[in-house]
């Protein structure tokens, strides 16, 4: 094949893997390969038909043939970690998402920063996987991670904070919650979250006084009179709400 037929089964190749075809993307790809062709985005799509096919040790080899031509191929790393923490291989994932990290910090002026959203989006992908299987703490890990690459890093610390209650820690659940509305005052999703743990601790004037400044920020937020209301019958004084 010419490189002008090259380029344009490409592009054919890329259209089919963004719709999930993945009966028109393999004759494709087995066109490439038997002309010898080799690249990281062709291993990387292979990688996702042999999963869809369920032939998951062709996928993961296939995402390590991706990673061996280009170890900062993202989109590799992202897949075979993903798919090593649905197999139960969660030490092995971890090191493919470490071994991501260390590339994308030597590269770091050049790196796009969606890339760093990816990553952040995998590591709660995974942290999710962790709390499926009441692995608490290396959930925890996960979104730490995920919140040291990401710019939703409020969003985040809020994860981290539920979690933390789950778990039954409430003073470190505290904790992160009034150091996120240190630097968010106006997150009135965290303030009727840090509400509701002090409720469960019976410190009725402090959740009363977080549901309040919810209510300040969203005079018309429903959760917050709702539980001013609770608080308030609780306590036995006036509701005014």
């Amino acid at each position: 094949m010419n490189s002008t037929l090259d380029e344009d089964l490409l592009q054919e190749a890329r259209v089919y893997y963004h719709k999930r075809n993945f009966r028109m993307l393999e004759p494709i790809l087995q066109q490439f390969f038997v002309q010898n062709s080799r690249s990281p985005e062709l291993y990387h799509m292979q990688a996702n038909v042999f999963l869809n096919k369920g032939q998951f040790t062709k996928a993961i080899n296939s995402f390590k043939q991706a990673l061996e031509q280009d170890p900062t191929y993202i989109e590799a790393s992202v897949g075979l970690s993903v798919l090593l923490n649905d197999l139960g291989k969660y030490d092995e994932a971890k090191l493919v998402y470490q071994q991501a990290e260390k590339y994308v910090d030597r590269q770091k002026e050049q790196v796009d920063p969606s890339i760093n959203e990816r990553l952040a989006t995998k590591h709660e992908e995974i942290a999710d996987l962790y709390i499926q299987s009441r692995k608490f703490n290396e959930a925890l890990e996960q979104l730490h991670f995920a919140q040291n690459l990401s710019q939703r890093k409020a969003e985040i610390s809020l994860r981290i904070a539920d979690l933390y209650a789950k778990i039954g820690q409430d003073s470190r659940a505290i904790k992160e919650l009034k150091s996120l509305l240190g630097l968010h005052p106006h997150f009135v999703a965290a303030r009727l979250r840090l509400g509701l743990i002090l409720y469960g601790l019976n410190k009725l004037e402090e959740a009363i006084e977080q549901w309040e400044s919810a209510l300040l920020r969203d005079s018309q937020n429903q959760e917050a009179q709702k539980y001013i209301r609770m608080a308030r019958a609780a306590s036995g004084k006036k509701i005014d709400y």
